[in-house]
């Protein structure tokens, strides 16, 4: 008498590197979402300057606006107006990642 058994791990294995990268796109993007909402507007140019962009293995979010850094950080005649830092920091980084490994894993489970 025997038992078959067929491991999923393989299945598991693949999976995982689709949804690691999808977790840090989705954490990317709701960085730069709440970055537009904080973000101070006088012409909305700072605001549609943010997008998100691939970096290997990891997501950037980007302001292009010329001046973007003298607003997050401030110059020695204006008072900084953080929207970046704090959006990163607001931002919990594992929810989406987590929340992708735990479909990948239940989807493929025994």
């Amino acid at each position: 008498m025997s038992v078959q058994y067929k491991s999923n791990i393989r299945a598991i294995a693949r999976a995982l590197e689709g949804a690691l990268n999808a977790g840090a796109e989705e954490t990317a993007g709701d960085i730069l979402d709440l970055a537009q909402q904080l973000c101070p507007v006088d012409t909305g140019e700072l605001r549609g300057s943010g997008h998100v962009v691939p970096q290997g293995n990891t997501w950037q979010v980007l302001f292009d606006a010329p001046y973007a850094a003298f607003v997050e950080f401030g110059t020695d005649v204006s008072a900084a107006q953080p929207f970046l830092t704090p959006a990163a920091e607001a931002i919990d980084k594992t929810f989406r990642t987590v929340s992708r490994i735990r479909k990948v894993i239940s989807e493929n489970a025994i």
